[in-house]
């Protein structure tokens, strides 16, 4: 698995042991990882070998792994500022990076942390030494588990850091006394069955239903639900995620017959996603979910074209356009028209000399729009760019992914390497992605606003080269069941991995909103500017 990827899952779920004593059993989420070093000799690995062994990668790593280490000490009770102390547990990070190692969040009302680390004597004794160094704890109580002995630091509000030595196995308890529910991780870790169990490289176990209740910053739109998520390596170059997601409750999805709009998209595709009626796995609060007319609630298609970042498209086949765009335009104005104000996004308007809802004050050389299709009577058709007519027919292989497919909810491909640099650019244009301080340098002499030179900002352009077709299905098993299945080079696809970069380069990383976050502002030395916002 990435080390990237991996260390942004692993302590976005670790900064739920700050919370206080846990009062039941409930198993919130579990994962289980093999490491890199067993990676190391896959030949299914072959590619992320190849970008793990970036000089990007690497510097993002490093970067990483410093803003952790610094959360986990205020997590711990330690001093945070003190760049010496967080260096602590650089390498406790480092280890759980490179070697086998399992977690699990119990508790329902609050929350208690279990990780499992398979490392040697001489680095569990580092992990020791280090988690005493931070938690000040110089004279830990005993604690035994079992035959097992430890020791015990009390942490700040109640909770407890607890840490054993059994086997080849090192442990960490952080949150609440959960004897029971320890004992029982400790059981299944040595004797071979931690929580993931099969030949996946990665397997995880999360609860958002339970989950959402504890972590402030969960903003996902989706309904919540368990999900189950393995990682596997195929053929030296792709990976294959799947993602099987059970709702508390059924959710009424039907089927309708697809309606692709095959006579206006064309070559050169680079991107082409279809989803119908995807309004039922959403939650309910949601903008569009409000609306008398919802997209979400029909089919829409979307695809980009290769010449430039603004051939982006969109199409809804309704029964009558001009009248949806007059009901739709309205309500979408009231939806989002204040928060785009406040996040300095251009507003939403009728067209006064066509019936087309405009996307106004963004940049000059973007329009996005949504209206009637001239050529289709049945298609409300739109884009950040006009759709130049081409002749060029897309492979029928591509559409038919979709059309024999009764059971789809949503399909997306695209071509990760340029679909990855466009999305560089709309990233900076539209106020949906989160925003970026830049700065004017004092001894610029044309005062140009500098974007931010961040380790991200450089690892995505270095990975690009490195990734090829990304293929996602999320199909409809079950009333109260989704299944997702993902065959790419890295796991994530471009949209994603924008997101991605933008929590990783926060520096409040892990414990931030990934969609809201703002970076913080790299000014050139002698710059006395006060930093602009930049959508």
């Amino acid at each position: 698995m990435n080390k990237v990827i991996f260390i942004g899952f692993l302590l976005g779920i670790l900064g739920l042991a700050k919370l206080s004593a846990a009062t039941s059993d409930d198993l919130l989420a579990s994962y289980h990882f093999v490491g890199t070093a067993s990676l190391a000799g896959d030949p299914n690995a072959a590619r992320l070998k190849r970008i793990s062994a970036l000089p990007a990668t690497i510097a993002l790593r490093e970067d990483v792994v410093r803003k952790l280490a610094r959360a986990s000490v205020k997590i711990l009770g330690g001093d945070a500022a003190n760049t010496n102390v967080a260096g602590l547990l650089v390498p406790i990070f480092n280890d759980l990076l490179t070697v086998e190692s399992a977690a699990e969040i119990h508790g329902k009302t609050n929350a208690a942390f279990f990780i499992a680390a398979r490392v040697d004597a001489a680095h569990s004794r580092i992990w020791e030494t280090n988690l005493l160094s931070v938690t000040k704890a110089v004279k830990p109580a005993a604690v035994k588990s079992g035959q097992t002995s430890g020791w015990q630091a009390n942490l700040n509000g109640g909770r407890m850091l607890r840490f054993y030595r059994e086997g080849n196995w090192t442990f960490v308890f952080a949150g609440g006394d959960q004897a029971e529910s320890q004992a029982g991780f400790m059981k299944r870790v040595t004797s071979g069955h931690p929580a993931g169990t099969s030949k996946s490289w990665l397997e995880a176990d999360i609860n958002w239903t339970q989950l959402e209740m504890l972590w402030p910053h969960s903003v996902s739109p989706l309904k919540p639900a368990r999900m189950e998520i393995k990682i596997q390596g195929r053929g030296g170059e792709d990976l294959r995620t799947t993602v099987r997601m059970i709702y508390a409750e059924k959710i009424d999805w039907k089927p309708a017959p697809w309606k692709i709009p095959t006579n206006v998209i064309r070559d050169p595709l680079i991107s082409f996603t279809a989803a119908r009626n995807i309004a039922p796995f959403l939650k309910s609060s949601l903008a569009f979910q409000q609306m008398k007319f919802n997209p979400l609630s029909q089919q829409v298609f979307f695809w980009a074209l290769s010449q430039m970042p603004f051939q982006s498209y969109v199409a809804m086949p309704v029964n009558d356009p001009t009248n949806t765009v007059k009901i739709l335009g309205p309500q979408m104005m009231t939806a989002f028209n204040e928060t785009l104000k406040k996040r300095e996004g251009g507003r939403l308007e009728i067209s006064t000399n066509k019936i087309d809802l405009v996307w106004k004050e963004l940049p000059p050389f973007v329009a996005p729009h949504i209206g009637p299709d001239a050529t289709n009577r049945n298609l409300l058709l739109g884009g950040i760019f006009p759709l130049v007519p081409g002749t060029n027919q897309p492979p029928k292989e591509l559409f038919q992914q979709v059309s024999s497919r009764n059971e789809i909810v949503f399909y997306d491909w695209e071509i990760t390497e340029v679909r990855l640099s466009q999305w560089q650019v709309l990233s900076q244009i539209f106020p949906f992605f989160p925003k970026e301080l830049v700065a004017i340098p004092k001894d610029s002499p044309t005062k140009t606003l500098a974007p931010a030179r961040v380790p991200e900002r450089k690892w995505l352009t270095a990975i690009a080269p490195l990734l090829g077709n990304t293929i996602t299905e999320v199909s409809f098993k079950a009333p109260n069941e989704l299944n997702m299945v993902r065959k790419s080079h890295l796991g994530l696809n471009s949209v994603e991995l924008i997101f991605l970069s933008h929590w990783l380069a926060h520096p409040d990383f892990p414990m931030i909103n990934p969609f809201a976050t703002v970076r913080s502002p790299s000014v050139s030395s002698g710059a006395s500017a006060k930093p602009k916002r930049k959508p």
